[in-house]
């Protein structure tokens, strides 16, 4: 995305049925460039999921959910302020675990992880700017 007030929806196997339909092993890259974007991926087992955020006012969201043990790996790289970073990772990792990794650049930023289920889990976060509010929950 270049540009501002976009939304864009990536729903990998969501609601869908047949081969396929549980994306799993699936690689999205989302960008975006510009102010007041919302971006949310859905994926599935063993995907790798990665946003890279230039702007203000933006909503990003990662959502990965596991039925088998290969798990996923998300990450939100972002500059600027006010911006909402969000991933959510649930259901039996395994041994490969869950992933997440946020690196902001900029203040006033929300930041949210959260990894549930049976998990192997890494959370990186790396934060630079004053008044980011961050919030971690890893566990069962």
């Amino acid at each position: 995305i270049n540009g501002s007030i976009n939304t864009v929806t990536v729903n990998c196997g969501t609601g869908a049925s047949g081969p396929g339909a549980a994306c799993d092993d699936a690689h999205i890259t989302a960008n975006a460039d510009g102010g007041n974007n919302s971006i949310n991926v859905t994926t599935g087992s063993k995907s790798n999921s990665s946003t890279t955020l230039t702007g203000d006012h933006n909503n990003v969201l990662i959502t990965n959910t596991t039925t088998n043990l290969l798990g996923a790996v998300s990450s939100i790289n972002a500059v600027g302020g006010y911006n909402t970073l969000n991933i959510s990772q649930d259901g039996p990792a395994g041994g490969s675990g869950f992933v997440a990794s946020i690196d902001v650049n900029g203040s006033n930023n929300t930041i949210g992880i959260t990894q549930t289920g049976t998990v192997d889990s890494n959370v990186q976060i790396k934060s630079a700017g004053s008044s980011n509010t961050i919030s971690v929950h890893s566990g069962n």
